[in-house]
């Protein structure tokens, strides 16, 4: 039945009056406006059971509350109460009560016993209350005690059992009883309730159901009312789904002494509606889809304007919930209005009404079809694997092998089997002289990988020389089964697989053609060979080589042959073993990007492969034999050796200053008019130190072109000045062999002078080759046969090795840990003393020349330097010595002494919070960047595999800086850029383009896991395809129709 209350005489059970009357618990909410208030009320005495089978009835009574926050109300009456009598109009519809933020809850409460009431607030462990278990809100306002775990007290004796909005309860009426279903904190909880007659029971059943179609209504309404809305039709409203991402916390309070072991709940009125794993011993956690960053929220429309979504940050504990380190709100309109940016809020005691340490970091947006299946493919663990990527990566036998005949001998004239063979051309045979013609060739086909967007690099594999015989066995044709692997960036390709031979060339027909997008300049690009291994054994690595990018130019192709090694790091291992040729074509969007791209700082970048054996030979193709970013004993002496070998620029820099001062070199005449300016003119000395730097980077250029080898041979200073002004380069033309001979004799000539530079450290050199020959018991050719043939002997001898390794390495490892970034910063000087990293160093020329002409005005024009020297001494000195110190003590440090020790300590926390703002803005910029990096690296790890292997950046040199050999040339052509730049048809590889700003999902991953669902349809396709029947590098690339494309980017 309807109760009877008088506006006068405000009943117990509102808000307000109860937390006035009652005392104040130590752990009570803030003050009383903060509440929302009570507008109108509705009860029904009843009975209740459980919906189990042993029923037991007990005394109950159903109350439905209408609330509103004070800051909407709109003179409702004394609290925000309205009286309501039984019988009226209103009080049977609250449709025209309702408005846009209310909230309505459904009570069901039970009798307060005697022995029960103890204070205003009573636990009961088994109620169902949207406030319980460390909720911030029950009905989605500020202010309730987080640590509040019990059931709220309803005035009159009576105490709720379950609270909930009104929209979690679902009823279904059986005669006088009416079947509750309660959903509220991830639980359903079923009661049935007993009414005194059947016209009261559908009196409350039709009083529900219309109050729930109020509410969505209005919510509805004030939806498509919304100034973020682009609902104009009339439809009925569908359920809005979020995409949200927990980023990071930045700057969080440490509760485990010096850490915490942050995770992120998020509740939405009361209910948790995910939780993120926990990040152990981080006070700047990042989370990412590896741990639970990513989720999906559904919220109807009739719920969208009751709460705000919570998201606490708590500090994990193993035996309870852990204390909370700060909480902030977002309302699900901020949540779409964001539309994904990234927003950072300030963390706080919302239940204290006071600022917490530290912030969280998270982006919001409507979820699309593809958010909500990634989402779902994450969480099923069932999203695409790197296999179909490995397809590329793994290098393809096709049909050739051991049992087919290889060669034959017609009319006197000997013919050798095209592998691997064409299926669709058949078996072709080919004499030596076809071979090798038909291999310079244009591809059929093209592989396109990589994210870049700065131009394109097309690489062709041409073939390979006197390879080290990998194969041995009983036959006489074990000789090694070649396949060449590319790496750039984040991109790996392999070619297929010529099987048996030394001299192996891969013809058109073969996958051997890859087109890789460039996103710096900086980027070298690795090539490895390998000799093919079936099954589980390893594929045996043979040489590689590194190609640096910054001397191509575009239009103009390059074929260049350079000899392999087995490492570019250590001395011991710079034997040639053979030689690879590939053509090579650069094609830029704009040559001046170039300039400023090298300003830029490289991104880490990384490739990720699911399959050991893929990972091997990519590994091997970037880092050589030896890694030495790990301990080793080798790299470790090579690094020694290497810092040793430095001290020939002491040798250099004497013969220099003894050519310029005896005027042996064309630098003197330089020299003689610095002394002058500096005599005559010392106050143009600054504009001097300036202009020194220039001389130095042009002598160094200059003494670096008098090289003779054009492919050993910067471009001039005027050259790349004019390339930035007209933003165009001009091709190259370089012939066979040319100045081979000029080129050997030069060195020669600077072999001899290093040699006898580096007399003490060739000595150094012998004797530490003699003590690793004590400890290196076994040679390689030794080492390699021992484990091929299982010599017991070369086993003991190996761990006999490996024990003194082991001894050694708790003394060596941290040295050679401490030098290598030593060595890694002196090659990266090298580099651009030599003009290798030619657009680093044309920036600091011409830096050091426009600084030198702006100073060198600037002091013409300024005449009386005296008079500016006296008054820099005067403001210095009279500035921090002055008596006007006094007047700094009497307002500040005399103040400081005489406040109190609370005082103080306030103060002290007031500069703490300064330091933390300042530090957190300072934070704020590579948090980001290692945000985005360790995103990126998960998205890749799930999708691509978990071996990662991490690219070589700007300040990661080799050693050795390979350079082509004499046979090499390089040809202009005339081809259209533009047409070449053209995308081909299908896109796959590494590339997450995750730049953008609400780029939470990868845009388009379902291009990945489509062409994962694929495999054989792709592989036929490739094989399959024709060529196109045009000429050129660029030929196959110029119909998207013909073009294979087996690589690509994530779209931006």
């Amino acid at each position: 039945m309807l109760k009877k209350d008088s506006a006068k005489s405000v009943p117990s059970w509102i808000e307000g009056s109860q937390m006035a009357s009652q005392p104040e618990s130590p752990k009570r909410a803030p003050p009383v406006d903060k509440f929302p208030l009570t507008v109108c009320v509705r009860e029904w005495d009843c009975e209740k059971s459980g919906a189990s089978f042993m029923r037991r009835r007990k005394k109950a009574r159903v109350r439905i509350q209408l609330k509103r926050d004070p800051a909407n109300g709109n003179g409702s009456g004394k609290n925000g109460y309205r009286d309501l009598e039984e019988g009226s109009s209103i009080g049977d519809d609250w449709s025209e009560l309702i408005e846009q933020g209310d909230i309505v809850l459904f009570h069901l409460l039970k009798p307060i016993d005697a022995g029960d009431y103890e204070s205003s607030v009573l636990l009961e462990n088994d109620a169902i209350s949207v406030g319980s278990a460390s909720t911030i809100s029950t009905m989605g306002f500020r202010g309730v005690d987080d640590f509040n775990r019990s059931t709220p007290a309803m005035g009159d004796g009576w105490k709720a059992k379950v609270s909930v909005p009104i929209s979690k309860v679902s009823l279904k009426l059986d005669n006088l009883k009416c079947i509750a279903s309660f959903a509220a904190g991830g639980i359903v909880k079923h009661n049935i309730l007993y009414f005194s007659s059947d016209e009261e029971a559908k009196q409350f059943l039709l009083f529900v159901k219309r109050t729930k179609q109020s509410i969505r209504k209005h919510a509805e309404k004030a939806i498509r009312n919304d100034t973020f809305s682009n609902i104009t039709d009339n439809s009925p409203l569908q359920p809005i789904k979020f995409l949200i991402e927990i980023i990071s916390a930045t700057d969080l309070k440490a509760e485990d002494k010096k850490t915490s072991d942050p995770y992120v709940v998020v509740k939405y009125g009361g209910e948790e509606i995910h939780k993120t794993k926990v990040i152990k011993k981080n006070l700047h956690p990042i989370w990412t889809v590896e741990t639970k960053a990513l989720f999906i929220f559904t919220l109807m429309p009739e719920d969208y304007y009751t709460h705000d979504v919570v998201f606490e940050v708590r500090d994990w504990d193993a035996f309870n919930p852990g204390s909370t380190l700060g909480q902030c709100l977002l309302s699900p309109k901020k949540m779409i209005m964001t539309n994904g940016e990234r927003i950072e809020c300030k963390l706080q005691y919302l239940q204290m009404g006071k600022d917490a340490q530290g912030y969280l970091a998270i982006r919001c947006k409507k979820a699309s079809e593809s958010d909500v299946e990634f989402v779902n493919l994450i969480e099923s663990k069932e999203i695409a694997d790197g296999d179909y990527y490995s397809d590329y990566v793994t290098p393809t036998v096709g049909q050739q092998n051991r049992n087919l005949r290889m060669k034959k001998k017609e009319n006197g004239t000997k013919y050798h089997l095209a592998r691997p063979v064409d299926k669709v051309r058949g078996e072709m045979w080919m004499t030596p002289d076809e071979i090798e013609k038909s291999a310079y060739e244009n591809s059929d086909y093209w592989t396109e990988v990589g994210k870049g967007d700065l131009g394109s690099l097309f690489v062709e594999v041409i073939g390979c020389n006197d390879l080290p015989r990998l194969d041995r066995g009983l036959g006489g044709r074990q000789k090694s089964d070649a396949f060449v692997t590319a790496v750039y960036e984040d991109a790996v390709a392999t070619t297929d697989v010529v099987m048996d031979c030394l001299n192996p060339r891969f013809l058109p027909h073969t996958q051997r053609a890859f087109k890789f997008n460039l996103s710096s300049i900086h980027s070298p690009l690795f090539i490895g060979v390998h000799d093919f291994d079936a099954g589980l054994t390893m594929h045996d690595p043979a040489g590689r080589i590194t190609v640096p990018l910054q001397k191509f130019v575009p239009k103009t192709t390059y074929t260049i042959t350079q000899d392999l090694y087995d490492s570019h790091e250590i001395v011991s291992e710079r034997e040639s073993r053979g030689s690879i040729t590939l053509r090579i074509r650069l094609e830029l969007k704009e040559q001046r990007a170039l300039f400023f791209n090298a300003l830029k700082s490289v991104p880490k970048t990384s490739v990720h492969l699911n399959n050991k054996k893929n990972y091997a030979h990519a590994k091997y193709a970037v880092r050589g034999a030896l890694d030495v970013n790990q301990y080793d004993f080798k790299v470790f002496l090579s690094l020694i050796d290497e810092l040793l070998q430095y001290h020939t620029v002491l040798y250099i820099v004497k013969d220099a200053l003894k050519s310029l001062i005896l005027w042996r070199s064309n630098h003197s005449m330089v020299m003689l008019c610095f002394v002058v300016v500096f005599t005559e003119c010392p106050k143009y000395t600054p504009s001097l130190i300036i202009a020194s730097v220039a001389w130095l980077m042009l002598a160094l250029l200059g003494n670096e072109r008098n090289r003779p080898s054009p492919w050993d041979n910067p471009p001039s200073y005027s050259s790349l000045l004019m390339r930035f002004i007209t933003n165009k380069a001009r091709p190259v033309n370089i012939k066979k062999f040319q100045r081979s001979d000029d080129d050997k004799d030069y060195s020669d000539r600077l072999r001899k002078l290093e040699e006898g530079h580096q007399a003490s450290t060739n000595d150094f050199w012998e004797e530490t080759n003699k003590e690793w020959e004590t400890f290196d018991i076994m040679s390689a050719a030794e080492r390699k046969e021992s484990a091929r043939h299982g010599s017991r002997t070369g086993k003991r001898k190996k761990e006999k090795f490996d024990l003194i390794l082991k001894l050694l390495k708790p003394v060596l490892e941290p040295v050679q840990l401490t030098t290598l970034p030593i060595v890694m910063i002196l090659r990266f000087v090298r580099d651009i003393a030599k003009w290798d990293q030619m657009y680093l160093s044309f920036w600091i020329t011409t830096t050091a020349i426009f600084l030198t002409i702006v100073s060198g005005i600037g002091i013409y024009f300024i005449k009386d330097w005296d008079f500016i020297i006296l008054w820099a001494k005067r403001i210095i000195l009279y500035g921090t010595l002055s008596p006007l110190n006094k007047v700094v003590d009497i307002f500040y440090f005399s103040k400081f002494d005489a406040m109190s020790e609370s005082q103080k300590e306030a103060l002290t926390k007031e500069k703490r919070r300064r330091k933390r703002s300042r530090f957190h803005g300072n934070f704020a910029t590579g948090q980001r960047q290692l945000e985005d990096y360790m995103k990126e690296e998960a998205v890749k790890t799930l999708m691509f595999g978990p071996h990662v292997i991490t690219i070589p950046s700007l300040m990661t040199p080799d050693r050795y800086q390979g350079i082509p050999n004499a046979e090499s040339y390089a040809e202009p052509t005339s081809q259209d850029t533009e047409k070449l730049m053209q995308p081909s048809k299908t896109f796959h590889g590494q590339g997450m383009g995750m730049e953008n700003s609400n780029g939470i999902v990868p845009a388009n991953y379902l291009k990945h896991s489509n062409l994962a669902l694929l495999p054989k349809m792709r592989k036929a396709t490739r094989q399959y395809q024709r060529p196109s029947p045009e000429n050129g590098i660029e030929a196959p690339l110029l119909d998207s129709s013909k073009a294979i494309s087996g690589g690509g980017t994530f779209d931006k």
